[in-house]
């Protein structure tokens, strides 16, 4: 159950003025979400590619998912301030209530996966320099 309170002048500004950054907001996560497509297309496509290049595969993948959250969070925000401008009435959520909304899980995955594999990349990128006999041993593919 969800209550609503009633809007204050200064919250109806920040909403007016937030309308406008949600839906912007919305646009580049598409924007940015559907730009990925081609890129991991074009890494999948080619068999070399493929398996060469599964971090960044990895990486493009995470990416998209935090640009699609981003897009979510904006429609879901540019809706509730659509709603709430109409009514004049806040709707006031719980945390249970906000945490179980689907951009909050894709922007947790979003933000956690990418620097993770970035981390182990840096991790390979070291042993390839610090350790290299060890690197060529046992994570190198030549």
């Amino acid at each position: 159950m969800i209550y609503e309170v009633p809007a204050t002048a200064t919250v109806i500004e920040m909403m007016t003025q937030g309308l406008s950054a949600y839906l912007i907001l919305f646009y580049m996560g598409l924007v940015a979400a559907f730009l990925n497509v081609p890129v991991i297309y074009v890494l999948l496509r080619s068999p070399k590619l493929r398996a060469d290049s599964k971090l960044l595969v990895s990486l493009a993948l995470g990416d998209m998912i935090n640009c699609l959250a981003l897009c979510m969070l904006g429609y879901f925000r540019y809706n509730l301030y659509s709603v709430s401008l109409k009514s004049y009435m806040v709707p006031v959520e719980t945390p249970r209530t906000c945490a179980a909304r689907t951009h909050m899980w894709l922007r947790l995955v979003g933000n956690v996966w990418p620097p993770t594999v970035t981390l182990l990349m840096g991790v390979e990128r070291t042993l390839a320099c610090w350790a290299p006999v060890f690197y060529l041993a046992h994570l190198s593919k030549k």
